[in-house]
């Protein structure tokens, strides 16, 4: 029996580009569906979701199902990445999920989403260490960096938001 651990999934593309490009085209086609935009309308108005009679109960675990199944497709992504299994090796992207997903201009509290804007927010959080390197800074500071700028766009959301609330 031939050895499969190094073979391609696709003829010329690694395994965990094959992953990444199946799950950003089930994540478009679930966004496109009836189903998606209930998903997305529940994370903008819940209260009127449930009023117009809605099951808030059943979406919300209808979320969670798919976003474990996401973050298990990511995990995959890791290992394929890593070609090996650790559970430590994905503690350094915790930060980094969150924080592509707020500086992609995405709502925490739900409803507004742009893939797009987490994609730049990602590369965005990505440079950061080959600037600091380019600055002559160590590496070490990576994540204090990304966290400040985290919380600064943080602050700024909500002075925008404030000031929209006001006018």
């Amino acid at each position: 029996m031939a050895d499969r651990r190094n073979k391609l999934v696709v003829p010329g593309m690694p395994t965990s580009l094959v992953v990444l490009v199946l799950i950003a085209v089930a994540a478009f086609v679930l966004d496109r569906t009836p189903f998606g935009v209930t998903m997305r309308a529940f994370g903008a108005n819940p209260v009127a979701m449930s009023l117009a009679g809605w099951s808030a109960p059943k979406y919300a675990s209808l979320r969670y199902l798919i976003a474990g199944v996401f973050g298990l497709l990511a995990g995959l992504s890791l290992t394929a990445i890593n070609t090996a299994s650790d559970y430590n090796s994905g503690g350094s992207y915790t930060l980094l999920s969150v924080a592509a997903v707020v500086v992609g201009g995405c709502s925490l509290a739900g409803g507004l989403i742009s893939p797009l804007g987490v994609v730049a927010g990602s590369v965005t959080l990505s440079l950061i260490g080959a600037l600091l390197s380019m600055l002559n800074v160590s590496s070490d500071y990576n994540a204090a960096v990304q966290g400040v700028l985290l919380l600064v766009i943080l602050a700024l959301k909500t002075l925008t938001n404030k000031r929209s609330l006001d006018t």
